[in-house]
Parts: structure tokens; sequence; C-alpha cells
């Protein structure tokens, strides 16, 4: 497969340290992943570490959830911002068929991290 980029940004009103946690754990993503609602029947199994480095996710589903793995295999603690959307890069493939849904998931990542906060 040829080499792609998908980017959103987002202003999220939490401190990096707040947002980390959800993005760093797959556990915490069916609190705001987009993809997480295309198929209420969704299959999901975890291996390796909790979260971090080793964190496994894999996943079936309908023809829009679709079905594939995830693996964490580089993971910062918050402080330089290397923004959100190289994360998202890492497991998807084009713009114009995610872009959409990573403005969902980066408005229900913030609704998220800001509502721990309060």
């Amino acid at each position: 497969m040829a080499p792609f980029t998908v980017t959103r940004n987002a202003l999220i009103p939490a401190a990096p340290s707040a947002i980390f946690p959800f993005v760093n754990n797959f556990h915490e993503w069916t609190k705001w992943s987009p993809w997480e609602t295309v198929d209420p029947k969704l299959s999901r199994s975890d291996s390796g570490n909790e979260s971090g480095v080793g964190a496994k996710y894999a996943w079936s589903g309908n023809s829009k959830a679709g079905s594939g793995t995830m693996e964490i295999v580089g993971s910062d603690e918050p402080g330089e911002n290397k923004g959100l959307g190289k994360i998202f890069a890492l497991f998807m493939n084009m713009d114009k068929m995610v872009g959409g849904d990573f403005e969902k998931g980066l408005t229900a990542l913030s609704a998220v991290a800001t509502r721990k906060n309060s």
C-alpha cells in the first residue's frame, strides 16, 4: 500500500494528561471512538498490555465497522503535542473516507476529557 496521511486537529480544553489515558488505552476508546457506534453487535478483543506500547485491539463487525487489528507501537507521556491526527493516521487509509469520522472522534474525545475534569 502506498504511504498516506490523514490529519485532523481540534482544540480540546483539557490538559494533555487528562486526554492521554483515553487515547493510550483501547478500553477507553468505547467512550469516544466514532467507529464504536456503527455496529451495535461489534465483536472486540484485546491482548497484550493493558495500555501503552504492546496493547492490542481487534474488532469484527458489519460492513460499516469492518474488521481489523491495532497495536500501540509508540506511546509518549503528555508533554510535547505530537497531534492526535498522527495517532489516527497509523491505522486508517483515506482522508476522504475517514476525515469526517476523525472530526466526530475528536469532538467526542473532547467531551469525554472535559467531562472527566468537571
